[in-house]
């Protein structure tokens, strides 16, 4: 089956170029960027980084009904719970080895959050760079920031 996969990618370029795109992002392997290409099907279609995050389900939820007004918020879930599971370990992953996420999770650990909170923050900011290379057409460059500013 995987073979098939990779064959239909290698015949289509639009395809290819958009694994290739996401397989540019440290943390982000060959199977990922497969099943983000595959679920999410038009990535650059999608008006923001945001609205790509919300069809996945890990936007921020707060509960502001009765009694409970002060509660903590928590991800929505409304959106697709394969891709969320298929992103957690390539977010684990890039928590080690993307210089831009490490430094994201530095700032979250010294603001005390709890780990799983990191986790699900670092798939949102892996869809944010995701949805920017692909609306881009460029590469992931860890130092983008820096040379646009």
């Amino acid at each position: 089956m995987e073979n098939q996969i990779q064959e239909h990618i290698d015949q289509n370029p639009d395809l290819k170029h958009q694994v290739d795109l996401i397989v540019s992002i440290p943390g982000l392997g060959q199977r990922t960027a497969i099943k983000l290409v595959a679920e999410l099907m038009d990535i650059a279609g999608y008006a923001d980084a945001r609205s790509l995050a919300a069809s996945v389900g890990v936007t921020p939820s707060q509960h502001r009904s009765g009694t409970s007004v002060n509660s903590t918020s928590h991800i929505s879930k409304v959106g697709n719970g394969a891709l969320r599971g298929a992103l957690w370990w390539p977010a684990v992953s890039a928590m080690q080895h993307n210089p831009v996420i490490r430094n994201f999770v530095k700032t979250l650990r010294k603001a005390k959050k709890h780990n799983f909170a990191i986790i699900i923050a670092v798939i949102r900011k892996l869809l944010q760079l995701v949805y920017g290379v692909i609306k881009n057409d460029m590469p992931f460059d860890p130092n983008w920031s820096t040379s646009k500013a």
